[in-house]
């Protein structure tokens, strides 16, 4: 297993019921609050101090320690400040895309956004997270691969440039996925999105990355297939 630091941005702050943390926003559930998108990290980035001792003999004989998670409070990226007495979350999906059409860029927040704002550093218009992650049935969650998926025919030295400019481009009136295409603009490269729901969409084009975003590391060989879904659905 291979350790990785938690992604370093502002963040941004919201509240969440005590309920919600041990249900609905439980570990590893996205949470999304406007144009923002955040899955919360896992207990033991979760501050120990912002916790109440829950006593309760029966599940305690097991030698096991039960504390209440915080309730009403601000959840904030952990690389904030004032971390101590919050709930930490990682931002999720990565990837996001410029909402101005003329603009359309497409890549990773931390390389389109204008100093930690939800702004496209190219044009100033309004970024939003990716609609659509990749998953495998061993709970690995993954960025839907933008860059692989539009170079999936590319081959030879076009391919293995190290820069390569997306765009998201919608041609249509519907939002439908027929009508939207991703596009290199380094090597020209161009596909459809209107195939990634197919069951065996990515088989060729990537393989699981074996990632675990709300652990902040990732599992090394994992062979199971990824498949596409919508980033707000429920099997997500």
């Amino acid at each position: 297993m291979r350790k990785r630091d938690w992604n370093q941005s502002d963040g941004m702050n919201w509240s969440i019921r005590r309920s919600q943390l041990i249900t609905t926003y439980g570990v590893g559930s996205l949470v999304s609050v406007g144009d923002e998108s955040m899955m919360v990290a896992g207990l033991d980035a979760w501050p120990k101090a912002a916790t109440e001792p829950l006593e309760e003999p029966r599940l305690q004989a097991s030698g096991r320690e039960l504390r209440l998670p915080p309730g009403g409070v601000e959840s904030r990226h952990p690389g904030a400040k004032n971390r101590d007495s919050k709930v930490p979350v990682v931002r999720f999906p990565r990837w996001y895309f410029c909402l101005n059409k003329a603009c359309s860029r497409l890549g990773e927040y931390g390389h389109l956004s204008d100093g930690g704002k939800n702004q496209c550093a190219h044009c100033g218009h309004q970024l939003v997270p990716s609609r659509f992650v990749a998953m495998c049935q061993r709970g690995h969650i993954e960025d839907f691969p933008y860059w692989h998926w539009a170079h999936q025919n590319v081959q030879g030295s076009d391919r293995s440039k190290k820069k390569h400019e997306l765009r998201l481009i919608s041609s249509g009136t519907t939002g439908s996925l027929a009508g939207m295409k991703v596009r290199c603009d380094t090597c020209d490269a161009t596909e459809s999105l209107e195939k990634i729901f197919a069951p065996k969409a990515l088989s060729g084009v990537k393989r699981c990355g074996g990632h675990r975003p709300w652990l902040g590391d990732e599992q090394p060989r994992c062979e199971e297939p990824l498949r596409v879904s919508q980033r707000g659905a429920s099997n997500v």
